[in-house]
């Protein structure tokens, strides 16, 4: 779905990632700043290891520093890719810190005080995980295609997904205006965006 009423950034497209990244220690390295998103062109299913297939697991490093919140978006274009993606953010210790499987968000209705009153709430298969790093130091963004939820981010094959496809997958700091560019399956717009989920500092260990 296209965006609305809102005029996609630049978004630099870097190499599509590279297999193997099935674990946080063969993790891609990505350089992240505040000043321009990220986009990574990537596919679930392209596993080395041809037993893996739709458990693939792609993951991702960003270095971030306490406060930083960072948006990642999956966006897989309609007709092309049958990826019904999941989004996780891992610590160093391959723990868990945030998730999200489908989007969601509100058309219509009225916004006060943060609160959204009326309206159609509205679901797509893309993902969505805004993360606010509670520490300075290097995590971990994967993505695997749903149902694969609780994977285990430092065993290869470990979780179980029914579905693959390409993607992109975007990454910004402080940046709330992530959008598709038009051409993938979006319905995201800057004033539905979910509301930061609350920080577990006991969760990380740095």
């Amino acid at each position: 779905m296209e965006p609305q009423n809102q005029q996609a950034p630049s978004t630099p497209m870097t190499p599509m990632e590279m297999e193997p990244n099935n674990t946080i220690l063969s993790a891609n390295e990505i350089k992240l700043d505040s000043s321009s998103p990220i986009g990574v062109s990537g596919e679930i299913g392209d596993s080395l290891d041809p037993l893996i297939s739709s458990n693939d697991v792609d993951l991702f490093a960003v270095e971030l520093n306490a406060g930083d919140t960072l948006w990642a978006n999956i966006d897989t274009e309609t007709g092309v890719s049958s990826l019904n993606s999941v989004l996780s953010v891992f610590d160093i210790n391959g723990n868990r810190l945030a998730q999200n499987d489908d989007n969601s968000w509100v058309e219509g209705g009225v916004t006060v005080g943060g609160v959204t009153v009326g309206g159609a709430t509205k679901t797509e298969n893309d993902s969505l995980q805004p993360f606010t790093a509670p520490e300075n130091g290097i995590y971990y963004v994967g993505v695997s295609s749903s149902p694969n939820v609780g994977y285990d981010a430092t065993v290869a094959g470990s979780g179980t997904g029914v579905s693959s496809g390409t993607y992109t997958l975007k990454l910004s700091i402080g940046d709330e205006t992530i959008t598709d560019n038009g051409v993938i399956d979006d319905g995201l717009t800057s004033a539905s965006l979910p509301p930061l989920p609350p920080l577990d500092n006991s969760a990380v260990i740095i």
